[in-house]
C-alpha cells in the first residue's frame, strides 16, 4: 500500500501544483491531523494545499492512513491551509509561518459532511461504487449514469466479471450463475431470464450484488455463485416517488431506436409502508450473425443473417409491509411483467461441398409474447434479544411464453425446392409454462455476545410443460410434422436443511462454518416418444469463513464453498429443435448435474484496496457439446457434461478513489490462468477481466463518468471466446433544488462489444460473430417529488444481507 500512497501523493502534488507559480525553495515544515468531525475518525486520502496571498498554490500533500500530513520546503509568510475530501465541505485556516526554518504544527483540523454533495453523489467513502465485501463484490448503480439509461440486462453485461451468452445465458469468470432478484431466486434461466432483464429498466435497481461465495443459508444452485439484484425502495416516512423518461438512439446507418419511463411511488407511516414501480420500454433494435463452418472432406459453408427486432416491455412491482407492533411484521410483494417481441430475419448461405456449390436465402419471422407474474407472503418475528429473529417466506411465481417462428428458404443454386430433411418453409408454433411455489423459514439466535447460531429450511416445487408444433410447407398445404413436433414436461422438488454457526473469537479473530443438505427430485416425460426420465439423489455443501483483523484499516479472510449448478427442463429435453436449415439445439436426459469447489484469501485495507487470490475446480460443467451431422451438413448443439475445469487466480480493486476533491476512480481487475481438459480435448488459456471508471464533480450540480469493460480471450470448455470490450461516457445535471436530474449518455463509443467465438470438434471448425444494437446515445430526466419525511428503519424482511458474516456485526 506504501506504493499506492506514493502514487496518489504524486498525483496530488501534480493536480495541485503544475499550474501554479513556482514555490522559493525553504526548509520550514507544516504539521497536522485530518479528522471526521463528528467521528472523530482519521481521514485518508484528504487532499491539503497551501495558498499563498495571491491564493495560488505553493505546496501540497495527502493524508496518511492515521490523517496525518506533512507539507515541507515552506518560506516564512502568511498562507491559507486549505482542506479538501470528496464527501465533506472544504475547510481553511490561516496559518503563518514565521521563517523558514521554523516547524509549525497545525493541529487537528475537523471536517463536516457535506449534506448537499453526499445526497446528489451518493458519496463512495459510505457506499462505493464498486466494493469487495468478504463474500461478494458489491456494484453501487442507483446514482449512476449507466443505470439510468439501460435495461437490467444492459447493467449485468457491464458488471465486473460478468457475461451474458448468445443463449442468455449468465457467467461469472466463465461459470455459471444464479439470478436472483431482491434476494430471491427468478427460477429462470437462458432467453426466459434474458426477456425478464431486457423488459426491467436500469433505473429500478439499488445495487447488484455478485456473491461467488455463498453462506449455507442461500440455495446451493449456481456454480459459479449468486448475482442477486437488489431494486431502489425508499424507507423515508411520508408520501414521495420519482418520475423518468427516456430516448435511445442507436448509431447505425438504419433507423434504430428505444424509448422509456418510469414511475416510483413510495408511503410510509408507523403503521404500513407501501410502494409501487411501474416501468415501460419500446425498442427497436437488430442481432447480426455470421457462421463458418469448415469440415472434413472440403467442405465449407458461410452463413449471415440479420434480424430486424421489435421489443414493447412492461413491468409492475408493489409491495407493502404492515407493522402489527415492533416485534411482528407482516408483507405483501407481487410483480407482473409483460414482454413482447417481434424479429424479421434476413438471410443467406453458400456451401461448398467436395467441389459441390449451393446457395440459399432465407426469410422468416418470430413472434413472442412472455408473461411473468409473482406474489410474496412474509412474516418476521423479533425477540427481545437483538439479532434474535425469525421470518418466513411463501412464494409463488408463473412464467408463460408463446413464441412463434415462420422461416422459409429458397435454395437458388442449384435451383431445388428440399435440401436435406428440411423443408423449404415451416411454422414452429409453441406454448411454455413454468409454475413454481416455494416455502421457507429463516431463523437466527444469539449465544452470548461473540456467537451466533442460524438454521432454517426450505422446500421448493416447479412444473414445467412445453409443447411445439411444427408444420411444413407441402404441396398438400401445410402438414404437421410429428418428428419435428415435441411435447415435454418436467417436475422438480428440492428439499433443503442448512445451519450456520459464527463466532467471534476475539477482536481479531473469527469464524462461520455451515453446512447445507439439499434433496433432489426429477421427472422427465417426454410424451413424443413415450419416454421418462426420473431421477432423485441428495447432497451435502459445507462451507468455511475465516476472518483475521490485526487493525480496523485491515481485513484479511479465507472461504470455501462447494456449490452445484442443475440442467434445467429444455436441456434434458432430447428433441432436435431445428433454428435454421443449417443449425440446431438438443437436449440430453442423460444430463448430471455440476459441481464446483471454490477457495478465496482476500485481503481488504486502507478504505479502497481489495485484492486476494482464487481457486475454483468445477466437473462436469454443463456445456454445449458442438456437433456435426454429416449427412445433413447441421451445425449441432448438443447439452453435455464437459470433462473438467479449473481456474487459479487473482484480482485487485480500488473502490472511488479520490484523487482531488473533484476527480475520483475506481478500478476492478481479475487475472485467471485456465483449465479446460476432456477425454478428447485440452486447452490452457489465461484470461483477464477489467473493469475501470472514473468521476468527475464540477461544481455541485455536474456529475462526468466514464467506464471501460475487458474480457480478454477466454476458453469454456471448446469454445474460445475473443476479447471483448465496451468504453462508454455519460454526463449528469442536477437542478431544481436536486429534484431534476437530466443524463446524457454514449454506449459503446469504439463499437468493440461484439461476440466472436470459435469453437473446434472433432475436426470440424466453427467461426461464429455476432453483433447487437450495442452503439447508442441516450438521454433520460428523472424527476422526484412528494416529501421526504424522517428517514425509518430499514426492513431486512427475507434479507440474505451477511455482513455480519466475520464483523460480529
Amino acid at each position: 500500500m506504501k506504493t499506492v500512497f506514493i502514487i496518489v501523493s504524486l498525483l496530488a502534488a501534480v493536480a495541485g501544483v503544475t499550474f501554479a507559480t513556482p514555490a522559493p525553495t525553504g526548509k520550514g515544515t507544516i504539521n497536522g491531523k485530518i479528522i471526521d468531525k463528528r467521528s472523530g475518525a482519521a481521514l485518508e486520502f484528504a487532499t491539503v494545499s497551501l495558498l499563498d496571498t495571491a491564493k495560488k498554490v505553493v505546496a501540497g500533500s495527502v493524508t496518511r492512513p492515521d490523517g496525518v500530513f506533512t507539507l515541507v520546503n515552506v518560506t516564512g509568510g502568511q498562507y491559507t491551509l486549505k482542506v479538501s475530501f470528496l464527501g465533506y465541505a472544504d475547510a481553511e485556516q490561516t496559518i503563518a509561518v514565521p521563517d523558514e526554518k521554523a516547524t509549525v504544527e497545525a493541529g487537528q483540523i475537523a471536517l463536516e459532511a457535506d449534506a448537499q454533495m453526499l445526497e446528489e453523489t451518493v458519496v463512495t467513502s459510505r457506499r462505493p461504487l464498486v466494493e469487495r465485501q468478504i463474500d461478494k463484490l458489491v456494484v453501487t448503480v442507483a446514482n449512476s449514469v449507466m443505470a439510468q439509461n439501460s435495461t437490467a440486462l444492459e447493467v449485468l453485461r457491464k458488471a465486473p466479471g460478468l457475461a451474458v451468452g448468445q443463449d442468455g445465458n449468465i457467467t461469472l469468470n466463465g461459470q455459471s450463475v444464479a439470478v436472483w432478484v431482491d434476494n430471491r431466486p427468478t427460477h429462470l434461466s437462458g432467453q426466459e431470464l434474458a426477456a425478464l432483464l431486457e423488459g426491467t429498466e436500469g433505473s429500478l435497481i439499488d445495487r447488484i450484488e455478485i456473491i461467488d461465495q455463498p453462506s449455507s443459508k442461500y440455495d446451493a444452485e449456481g456454480s459459479g455463485g449468486i448475482v442477486n439484484i437488489i431494486t431502489k425502495k425508499n424507507f423515508l416516512k411520508g408520501s414521495n416517488g420519482s418520475l423518468r423518461t427516456g430516448y435511445a438512439q442507436y448509431l447505425e446507418k438504419d433507423f434504430y431506436y428505444g424509448a422509456n419511463g418510469s414511475l416510483n411511488l413510495n408511503h410510509r407511516t408507523d403503521l404500513i409502508n407501501a410502494y409501487v414501480n411501474l416501468s415501460s420500454r419500446g425498442d427497436k433494435g437488430f442481432d447480426r450473425l455470421s457462421e463458418t463452418t469448415t469440415a472434413p472432406g472440403n467442405y465449407y459453408r458461410q452463413s449471415d443473417t440479420q434480424s430486424e427486432d421489435r421489443r414493447f416491455n412492461q413491468y409492475v412491482k408493489a409491495g407493502i409491509d404492515f407493522f402489527i407492533d415492533k416485534k411482528n411484521i407482516i408483507g405483501v410483494i407481487g410483480s407482473f411483467s409483460m414482454n413482447n417481441r417481434n424479429d424479421d430475419e434476413q438471410g443467406n448461405t453458400l456451401e461448398n461441398n467436395n467441389s459441390t456449390i449451393t446457395a440459399s436465402t432465407l426469410a422468416g419471422d418470430s413472434k413472442n409474447r412472455n408473461r411473468n407474474s409473482s406474489a410474496n407472503l412474509n412474516y418476521s418475528h423479533y425477540f427481545d434479544e437483538k439479532g434474535h429473529e425469525l421470518t418466513v417466506n411463501a412464494d409463488y411465481l408463473r412464467y408463460t411464453s408463446t413464441p412463434e417462428q415462420r422461416t422459409t428458404t429458397v435454395f437458388t443454386f442449384p435451383l431445388i425446392p428440399f435440401k436435406a430433411d428440411s423443408a423449404d418453409a415451416y411454422v414452429n408454433l409453441s406454448e411454455q409454462a413454468v409454475t413454481v411455489l416455494s416455502t421457507k423459514a429463516d431463523y437466527a439466535l444469539p449465544v452470548g455476545e461473540k456467537m451466533k447460531l442460524e438454521a432454517g429450511g426450505k422446500i421448493a416445487f416447479s412444473a414445467t410443460d412445453n409443447e411445439i408444433v411444427r408444420n411444413d410447407s407441402t404441396a398438400a398445404g401445410w402438414v404437421k410434422n410429428g418428428n419435428l413436433s415435441n411435447d415435454f414436461s418436467y417436475r422438480e422438488i428440492i428439499g433443503a436443511l442448512y445451519a450456520t454457526y459464527g463466532w467471534k473469537i476475539n477482536d481479531r479473530w473469527n469464524v462461520k462454518g455451515g453446512v447445507r443438505w439439499e434433496h433432489t427430485a426429477t421427472e422427465g416425460l417426454w410424451r413424443s416418444a413415450d419416454s421418462v426420465t426420473t431421477r432423485a439423489y441428495d447432497d451435502f455443501f459445507p462451507t468455511v469463513f475465516v476472518g483475521y483483523n490485526p487493525s480496523s484499516r485491515h481485513n484479511f479472510s479465507f472461504s470455501y464453498t462447494q456449490r452445484i449448478r442443475r440442467p434445467n427442463y429444455w436441456q434434458l429435453n432430447p428433441f432436435r429443435r431445428y433454428i435454421s436449415s443449417y443449425s440446431y439445439i438438443e437436449g440430453n436426459p442423460d444430463l448430471q448435474p455440476e459441481y464446483s469447489h471454490r477457495f478465496n484469501l482476500s485481503y481488504t485495507g486502507f478504505q479502497a484496496l481489495n485484492t486476494g487470490i482464487l481457486y475454483f475446480f468445477t466437473k462436469g460443467q454443463i456445456i454445449q457439446l458442438p456437433a456435426f451431422d454429416a449427412e445433413t451438413h447441421a451445425n449441432g448443439y448438443r447439452q453435455g457434461n464437459f470433462g473438467q475445469w479449473s481456474a487459479f487466480g487473482a484480482w485487485v480493486g480500488i473502490s472511488e478513489l479520490p484523487l482531488t476533491p473533484w476527480w475520483s476512480f475506481t478500478v476492478n481487475a481479475t487475472g485467471i490462468c485456465l483449465h479446460n481438459e476432456d477425454v478428447d480435448y485440452s486447452n490452457r488459456s489465461f484470461n483477464i477481466q477489467g473493469y475501470g471508471s472514473t468521476a468527475f464533480l464540477l461544481g455541485k450540480t455536474w456529475k462526468v463518468e466514464i467506464e471501460y469493460n475487458l474480457q480478454t480471450p477466454l476458453s469454456m470448455g471448446y469454445f474460445n471466446i475473443k476479447t471483448q470490450s465496451n468504453l462508454s461516457a455519460g454526463v449528469q445535471k442536477t437542478f431544481w433544488d436536486r429534484k431534476g436530474t437530466l443524463s446524457l449518455y454514449v454506449t459503446d463509443i469504439l463499437a468493440t462489444n461484439k461476440e466472436d467465438i470459435t469453437a473446434t470438434r472433432g475436426g470440424v471448425t466453427r467461426d461464429i460473430r455476432q453483433r447487437h444494437d450495442s452503439r447508442s446515445v441516450r438521454a433520460s430526466f428523472l424527476y422526484r417529488f412528494g416529501n421526504a419525511g424522517k428517514p425509518a428503519k430499514q426492513r431486512n424482511v427475507g434479507q440474505q444481507e451477511e455482513a455480519e458474516r466475520l464483523n460480529g456485526n
